[in-house]
């Protein structure tokens, strides 16, 4: 497996916002922060779905396996952001030996081409 390389999306002058801003921006939601990262999971997989259907979506917590923390820690966490709240917490997650995670799939997405590929 080819590790993942980390591409942070550099500050333009048109906006954009950094995760902590985002938090900022959100202020003080009636929904917790998992469940506005469920809700904008559902919207996106509803935009994505096919004309006439509905995606089919998985959301499960699970512990990692030795294995697959060996695999997350080797292949996906190579490089973290140089500082902040983030670099903090996926240097924990990096470096915890009872990792759970909380993943969102969905099925039935459309993919549509971009120049780099399939992209749904």
């Amino acid at each position: 497996m080819i590790p993942l390389s980390l591409h942070s999306e550099a500050f333009s002058r048109t906006g954009n916002i950094a995760a902590e801003g985002f938090r900022k921006l959100l202020g003080r939601p009636a929904l917790g922060l998992v469940q506005t990262v469920i809700r904008e999971a559902m919207q996106n997989s509803l935009d994505a779905a096919a004309d006439g259907t509905g995606p089919s979506v998985l959301l499960r917590v699970r512990q990692l396996s030795e294995v697959q923390t060996d695999v997350l820690r080797v292949n996906v966490l190579t490089a973290l952001p140089a500082e902040g709240a983030t670099a903090i917490a996926l240097e924990e997650a990096r470096s915890a030996t009872d990792l759970r995670v909380f993943e969102i799939c969905d099925f039935g997405a459309l993919l549509h081409k971009s120049r780099e590929g399939f992209i749904s």
